[in-house]
């Protein structure tokens, strides 16, 4: 695995931007038994991203949970195996502040993701035939392979 490793800091429009993801995070998954528009007759993958409060560089945040959402097909199967490294990386989230040393974590706009289950690409959701695609390939952009020793 050749991942890049992100812990600068940036500014971008006045706000500080911290690249690197809290290391406590956690990834856990789901599976739902309705499938997700265009993707008919597939199970969900619901992944839950977590972190619990605490400091960077500086920058305090508080705890937050994202959900993100991928059909159980043999694509969304692969990017789950990538996003798994990537996330144990510290590549999918940073923290952006917001206030006088006060911060939120938010997500790296280097991936795609569906945070809905409906709404279209427009609102990060379904359907989009070419998400998976697209999550895959900024993946594996960043130097990650599927590991077949990764189970869940």
């Amino acid at each position: 695995m050749s991942a890049e490793s992100q812990s600068s800091s940036q500014t971008t429009s006045g706000l500080r931007i911290i690249n690197q993801q809290p290391s406590d995070g956690r990834m856990l998954l789901n599976s739902l038994k309705g499938s997700l528009p265009g993707y008919e007759g597939r199970r969900t993958i619901v992944i839950t991203y977590s972190f619990t409060a605490g400091n960077l560089m500086g920058v305090s945040y508080e705890a937050q949970e994202f959900t993100e959402y991928l059909p159980l097909n043999g694509d969304g199967g692969i990017c789950l195996n990538l996003l798994r490294q990537t996330f144990d990386a510290g590549l999918i989230f940073k923290i952006q502040e917001v206030g006088d040393r006060r911060g939120k974590i938010v997500w790296t706009d280097e991936f795609p993701h569906k945070t809905n289950k409906t709404g279209g690409p427009d609102n990060n959701g379904y359907p989009d035939p070419d998400h998976t695609m697209k999550l895959k390939e900024a993946l594996e952009a960043k130097g990650f392979k599927f590991d077949a020793s990764i189970r869940y």
